[in-house]
Protein backbone atom coordinates (compact mmCIF):
# COMPACT_ATOMS: atom_id res chain seq x y z
CA UNK A 1 0.00 0.00 0.00
CA UNK A 2 1.23 3.35 -0.91
CA UNK A 3 1.02 6.43 1.80
CA UNK A 4 -0.44 9.58 0.22
CA UNK A 5 -0.12 13.05 1.63
CA UNK A 6 -2.84 15.45 0.27
CA UNK A 7 -1.71 18.84 1.45
CA UNK A 8 -4.75 21.32 1.27
CA UNK A 9 -5.56 24.27 3.08
CA UNK A 10 -2.40 27.10 3.35
CA UNK A 11 -2.37 30.92 3.57
CA UNK A 12 -3.70 32.40 0.62
CA UNK A 13 -7.44 33.81 0.37
CA UNK A 14 -8.51 30.73 -1.25
CA UNK A 15 -8.21 28.70 1.67
CA UNK A 16 -11.73 27.32 1.67
CA UNK A 17 -11.69 25.72 -1.45
CA UNK A 18 -8.56 24.43 -1.51
CA UNK A 19 -10.17 22.64 1.93
CA UNK A 20 -12.73 21.46 0.03
CA UNK A 21 -11.15 20.13 -2.69
CA UNK A 22 -8.45 18.09 -0.68
CA UNK A 23 -11.25 16.84 1.29
CA UNK A 24 -12.50 15.55 -1.48
CA UNK A 25 -9.32 14.13 -3.09
CA UNK A 26 -8.66 12.88 0.08
CA UNK A 27 -12.04 10.92 -0.17
CA UNK A 28 -11.72 9.67 -3.42
CA UNK A 29 -8.24 8.11 -2.92
CA UNK A 30 -9.59 6.21 0.23
CA UNK A 31 -12.11 4.75 -1.66
CA UNK A 32 -10.00 3.21 -3.93
CA UNK A 33 -8.98 0.91 -1.15
CA UNK A 34 -5.29 0.84 -2.07
CA UNK A 35 -3.82 3.93 -0.56
CA UNK A 36 -3.13 4.90 3.05
CA UNK A 37 -4.34 8.71 2.84
CA UNK A 38 -2.54 10.92 5.04
CA UNK A 39 -5.01 14.84 5.14
CA UNK A 40 -2.37 17.77 6.19
CA UNK A 41 -3.77 20.94 6.49
CA UNK A 42 -1.30 23.43 6.06
CA UNK A 43 -1.79 26.67 8.31
CA UNK A 44 1.20 28.68 6.85
CA UNK A 45 3.77 28.60 4.35
CA UNK A 46 6.21 25.93 6.22
CA UNK A 47 5.80 22.22 5.02
CA UNK A 48 6.54 21.37 9.16
CA UNK A 49 3.60 19.43 9.69
CA UNK A 50 4.62 16.22 6.63
CA UNK A 51 4.24 13.16 7.99
CA UNK A 52 7.06 10.25 8.11
CA UNK A 53 7.10 7.60 5.27
CA UNK A 54 5.26 9.70 2.69
CA UNK A 55 5.41 8.23 -0.91
CA UNK A 56 3.48 10.58 -3.11
CA UNK A 57 1.76 14.07 -2.27
CA UNK A 58 -0.94 15.60 -3.93
CA UNK A 59 -1.08 19.54 -3.72
CA UNK A 60 -4.53 20.52 -3.88
CA UNK A 61 -3.58 24.13 -2.95
CA UNK A 62 -5.26 27.02 -4.49
CA UNK A 63 -4.01 30.74 -5.25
Amino acid sequence: MRKIAVLMGGVSNEREVSLESGRNVAGALASLGRYEVVPVVLDSDSLDGMPDGVDAVYIALHG
